[in-house]
């Protein structure tokens, strides 16, 4: 009962709506045309139609992740409907001038305006009347072409036998044959996306496969509680954190900690199904059975040109208090972070690390380092700091942060230069020994790795750490 009422309001003002912008749109044409402004009028018109079409292009490629351009054949059908529909009779020989006149001599304003008059009120109630139910009447037949159109689709098959395939857990692709199956076999893709002579046994999520997973964005968990030795099924993630459209998880690593007495793994994702990209988190408890997500950190701020500074791909990090810190890519050149103290529920505003100055628009990388330097805890994070030509990725740094125990802030005390050449993508990890381990790219398609001492970070050398105190214990 609750439903039908709550359904009955949202259709009772969907009505109200139509009709107020009607009443509207019917005002400003005639202020228009007493103020001679026809041609700001003709422009506003154009823009709600494009408007509208835009609308359109992002309830289909941004909501689902499909790329079609024919809604805007349903949209002609729409629009001649109502044009056909809505323009009077003793009108249409200068509208259809080229066309020899339109083959229907009928159109609801001069229907309603034969009931309540061409004249003042009689006639703005006739020309309202008219437009709302010309309106109308071009959504259903747009509706029933498309209806039309998708009875035989829907049917559409390309001949294979599918039953023929059977997949593994690995989603492996194999055909049976008389006396068992055997794996199907396609030709491995190079970087441009072409064939090579080169054979690999086909999965339904690689491109030239001849069953393929539908090719949306997928999101899938692993396992492994033996070092990587082994790992369990696949999980798929996307249909339990609402994942549409673009949603990606972030390169770069995961956080575990321990949350309310349960140990939470999270992982940052970012999507565009807003118009911006945005970051939250997904989290397990129970070794990747079941993810929740958290909510979008949106408060990004502003550029200069008014576009949002935007939060994609992005690492997270502990803070000494127990909350978590992550840091994210943007448009602007330096980094931004957020906090969020409910486990990655929520984000607090962004704010900018003046000290983190880099080429924007480029992942970074920062982690938790297990000892304490001048008797802080101690962050580190690489980045390619750019070399003044916004968004060019150059210039790769590994830099120290101390952080203040009591107020959260860091101090990005040391910065040790990598290289002085392209630097894209990295990733940081502590090794057993204390030693951290950094792989980056510097070029399309390579990739190096290089250790380095806390010593050598801090611009020590490899071995003397002279007045600098660096703790053994966390």
């Amino acid at each position: 009962m609750r439903m039908e009422t709550k359904r009955s309001k949202t259709i009772l003002w969907g009505l109200v709506l139509i009709a107020a912008f009607s009443a509207l749109s019917l005002g400003a044409e005639s202020i228009a045309e007493a103020t001679g402004q026809t041609l700001l009028m003709t422009v506003l018109k154009k823009g709600t139609v494009y408007a509208l079409l835009a609308v359109s292009m992002n309830l289909l490629n941004g909501f689902t992740g499909l790329f079609s351009l024919g809604q805007a054949g349903f949209m002609l059908l729409g629009a001649y409907t109502y044009a056909i529909l809505s323009v009077p009779v003793a009108e249409r020989a200068a509208v259809y001038y080229l066309y020899g006149g339109s083959a229907v001599n009928f159109s609801f304003q001069d229907l309603f305006g034969s009931l309540f008059g061409t004249e003042g009120v009689g006639g703005a109630v006739s020309m309202g009347l008219g437009v709302m139910v010309a309106m109308v009447l071009a959504g259903c037949v747009a509706a029933a072409f498309a209806y039309l159109i998708g009875l035989p689709v829907l049917r559409l098959k390309d001949g294979g036998p599918y039953e023929d395939y059977v997949l593994d857990d690995e989603m492996y692709l194999y055909r049976r044959r008389e006396f068992g199956v055997e794996r199907v076999m396609i030709p491995q893709l190079n970087g441009q996306g072409e064939p090579t002579a080169h054979k690999i046994h086909a999965n339904i999520f690689f491109a030239a496969s001849p069953v393929k997973a539908y090719p949306s964005f997928h999101i899938v968990c692993r396992v492994s509680q033996d070092e990587g030795r082994t790992w369990s099924k696949l999980t798929f993630v996307s249909e339990q954190i609402g994942g549409r459209g673009f949603t990606a998880v972030c390169p770069g690593r995961g956080y575990s900690y321990w949350h309310e007495g349960k140990e939470r793994m999270l992982f940052p994702i970012y999507d565009n199904n807003l118009g911006v990209e945005f970051a939250s988190v997904i989290y397990t408890e129970d070794l990747g059975v079941t993810w929740k997500r958290g909510k979008r950190a949106r408060e990004t701020g502003f550029r200069q040109n008014g576009d949002y500074v935007k939060s994609s791909e992005s690492q997270i990090v502990g803070m000494p208090d127990g909350s978590l810190r992550m840091f994210s890519r943007n448009l602007i050149q330096e980094i931004t972070y957020t906090d969020s103290r409910d486990g990655g529920e929520t984000w607090s505003a962004y704010k900018r690390e003046p000290q983190l100055h880099y080429c924007g628009n480029c992942m970074v990388s920062v982690i938790n380092y297990s000892r304490r330097i001048e008797g802080r805890p101690v962050l580190l994070a690489s980045y390619p700091q750019g070399d003044g030509v916004p968004y060019h990725r150059m210039n790769g740094v590994i830099a120290v942060g101390l952080v203040d125990e009591g107020t959260g802030e860091v101090d990005w005390k040391y910065h040790y230069p990598v290289n002085q050449a392209p630097f894209y993508y990295s990733c940081l990890t502590e090794l057993p020994d204390g030693k951290v381990l950094l792989w980056y790219e510097y070029e399309e398609y390579a990739i190096r790795c290089g250790v380095y001492t806390i010593e050598e970070l801090l611009g020590l050398g490899k071995k003397d750490i002279g007045n600098k105190e660096v703790d053994d214990g966390v």
